[in-house]
Order: structure tokens, then sequence, then C-alpha cells
């Protein structure tokens, strides 16, 4: 990779902390508006059952930020581009849970269905993006479908870790792909993103099914050299069996 393709690749990759960042921007500030609007009721409430339970509404909404705000921080995290042992299922129930809101909101459901998969020697900061890609493409879909559900799996099929995306939309509606947002990565780059960590990108798209799928390979910790801090990950036989 040339010096200009770092750059772009760079770019991309915090593009795609922006993007994250301004849904939970959005989230974070209805949970404050809603923190605010109860502490203010609570204030006028002379009943102190009443007031009780506005500052209980508080609390909870209060507790619901500070965990969106620790998951973005993780997020963000794994935003560095450094090879390091990952566990990319973890990666996904995080990025599950961060959307969880906006996935709720537009009416979608989703199905996760994680296979046990071994942690994997990979770049996070190129394995995000794609996943990221995977799970963004089918909610702006399905909310311009008026909602359904979307399966989430993760299986382990020979040196490769797959993760499955399927869009599902209600019965009789047809899936079309909705106008994608300002820097939101496009097809092209997310499945460039995925060769970068030595992977793959599929996308099936049909009428009533769209299956996005992100396949990486199965690598190994690299063993320290006295010579070097660092060696080549090579491809491991599978150690654990995948389930749907």
């Amino acid at each position: 990779m040339n010096e200009h393709d770092e750059i772009l690749a760079r770019s991309l990759r915090w593009a795609a902390v922006g993007l994250m960042s301004a849904r939970i921007g959005h989230e974070s500030n209805n949970l404050l508006t809603g923190i605010l609007g109860h502490a203010e009721l609570a204030l006028l409430k002379k009943n102190p059952a009443e007031m009780a339970a506005k500052l209980e509404a508080v609390v909870r909404s209060a507790r619901e930020l500070k965990v969106m705000t620790e998951r973005f921080d993780g997020f963000s995290g794994m935003m560095q581009d450094t090879e390091r042992g990952v566990n990319l299922v973890e990666v996904v129930k995080t990025m599950c849970a961060l959307l969880e809101r906006a996935f709720t909101k537009a009416g979608v459901q989703i199905e996760p269905r994680f296979g046990t998969i071994p942690s994997t020697w990979c770049n996070p900061g190129a394995v995000v993006p794609a996943l990221l890609y995977c799970l963004r493409l089918p909610l702006d879909s399905l909310r311009a479908a008026g909602g359904g559900r979307l399966i989430v799996r993760s299986v382990q099929e020979g040196h490769d870790l797959v993760f499955r995306m399927e869009a599902v939309p209600h019965a009789g509606v047809t899936l079309q792909s909705a106008a994608g947002r300002r820097n939101d990565l496009t097809h092209e780059q997310a499945a460039a993103f995925a060769e970068q960590a030595g992977g793959s990108m599929r996308i099936d798209l049909g009428p009533e099914l769209w299956c996005l799928e992100c396949r990486f390979p199965l690598r190994s910790v690299p063993a320290l050299r006295p010579d070097s801090q660092s060696a080549e990950p090579v491809a491991v036989s599978p150690v654990l069996s995948a389930r749907e």
C-alpha cells in the first residue's frame, strides 16, 4: 500500500468513527432531553411519590447514557491501526449494542445467532469498517421498508471466520437500496477494508432477502522472536466447532 492509499484508508477508517459518533450523538441527545425533562418535572412535583418516579426515570436514562458512552469509547479504541488478538464476535456485539436504539426506532428486530468462534490476530481498524457497513446498509434499507428483521450470524468455516447479516422485510414488502448518508462508506471502500485485513466481502441483494457476508482468515497470535517484536501471523486449524 503506497502513502496515498494509507492516507485514504486512515481517513475512511476515522470517517467510520465519525459516522458512528453522529448516530450515537443523536441518541445521546435524545436521552439528555429526557433526563432534563424528567428532572424539571421532578422539581415541580409536590407529591413525594411522583417526584421519586421522575427521579427514577432520570437515573434509568443516565445509566443508559453511561453504558452507551462506554461502548462508544470501546468502539473508538478498536479503530487503532495495530494488529492484535481480537474476538470478532465481541466486536460485532458492541456495534449491535451501539446501534440497538437506531434499529428499534426503525422497527427492526435484531436476531443474534452467534456461534462459538476463537479469537484471531488481525487489524480491527480494517475489520470494523467492513462489518459496520454490513450493519448500516440493512438498517437504512429496512428503515425505508418499514422495518423487519436482521439476523446476525457468526460461524467458523475451515480457516475462516464468517459473519452473515440477513435483512428480512415484513411479508409482502420488497427491499430497495436506501440513499446513503453523507460520508457513508461505499461498498467498494468497505470491501477494500476487508481485503486489507486479508478477508473478503460478498453481498447478495434479493427483493425479499439481503445477505451481506464478511469473511476473515483465522490467524494465530504471532510468536515473538529475540530478533523481532513481531512475526507474520499464520493460519491455524479450527480449534472450536462453530454452531449457529
